[in-house]
């Protein structure tokens, strides 16, 4: 699972003064890295250094020409990610946009054209995941620590887990290392085996040896988390009332 802090296209101001947020701003219709953009506008030894890191980061269809990063033929846009052989308004006649090659801001499935750390990509809506929302994530469907309720059938399509059905694959029909057990009138669960845990006992404890005791001590690890965020809670708690 990959968790990434991105910038969308419609959230970058114009210029690349002290006030630009996000670290980016639009300089003549491109966006540009301010940081990096400021200092290579007054130190001509930074121009091609940035030139060329422009393209690597900031154009989806850039190329250097002539020490100057510019776009690649028949690309268009802020980031160079707009393709100019598709055909504009309701007369879609083109070659590509008949081979299903005409996006909105080259991200596939509603996604939206963004900035990250390293490159231009896309934030994707659920269940799309990839550079350009071109790969379907059916673990997305879900919160962290249940994404096996979903998996993906083929390149299109999300179906349950193994161990799950329902309509929203919540429902437990079986266990990965545990019992399957169920009551009449009350949902299936799982009782897991000793050094696993989860609702499907899918997820493995740390364990290590007593020496004292030669026994095996398994930890989900989510103790020390739930006591710190216990503790945390009354600290705010008594700073409160003792204000």
């Amino acid at each position: 699972m990959r968790l990434l802090l991105l910038t969308r296209l419609t959230d970058i101001d114009e210029g690349c003064d002290r006030s630009a947020q996000h670290g980016f701003g639009i300089v003549d219709g491109f966006v540009e890295h301010c940081e990096r953009y400021n200092k290579a506008q007054f130190n001509n030894s930074l121009q091609a250094e940035y030139e060329a890191w422009r393209c690597t980061h900031l154009r989806l269809k850039g190329q250097l020409t002539d020490g100057v990063c510019k776009c690649m033929e028949n690309w268009y846009g802020a980031f160079c990610h707009l393709s100019a052989l598709c055909d504009k308004g309701d007369n879609k006649t083109s070659r590509a946009w008949f081979q299903g090659k005409c996006i909105p801001n080259a991200c596939y499935h509603g996604g939206d054209i963004a900035v990250g750390k390293n490159m231009v990509e896309c934030t994707c809506p659920v269940p799309w995941d990839g550079r350009l929302c071109e790969r379907l994530a059916c673990w997305r469907k879900t919160q962290q620590h249940f994404e096996k309720r979903f998996r993906n059938v083929n390149s299109t399509e999300c179906i349950c887990g193994d161990h799950y059905t329902g309509k929203d694959c919540d429902q437990i029909i079986s266990c990965l290392h545990g019992n399957f057990t169920q009551e009449v009138g009350y949902p299936g669960r799982c009782d897991c085996e000793y050094e696993w845990f989860g609702e499907i006992c899918d997820r493995r404890k740390t364990c290590t040896l007593n020496k004292e005791t030669n026994e095996k001590v398994c930890s989900t690890g989510m103790e020390t988390s739930f006591l710190f965020s216990s503790l945390l809670s009354l600290t705010i708690f008594s700073l409160f009332f003792r204000s």
